[in-house]
């Protein structure tokens, strides 16, 4: 139930793996709030959270949603 602005599509690396399409999110993201659902006002999934800044306070990151369907395919 809070609001968390998209500020910018990025291109996030996990681990060194493959670059992936990502967001770049305004918001307060816990410990513990990875696989969290990042969802538009009309409802529709559109990212899952994976990690949040170390140095930049409420600034959090999801994959886009549109990854985690390819992913599972």
């Amino acid at each position: 139930g809070r609001s968390a602005p998209v500020v910018r599509r990025i291109s996030a690396r996990v681990d060194g793996g493959p670059s992936r399409s990502a967001m770049e999110v305004r918001a307060d993201v816990a410990v513990g709030d990875s696989g969290a659902p990042l969802v538009t006002r009309t409802g529709r999934v559109a990212g899952v959270v994976f990690a949040r800044s170390r140095t930049r306070a409420r600034t959090a990151y999801a994959v886009d949603a549109a990854a985690v369907a390819a992913l599972l395919r």
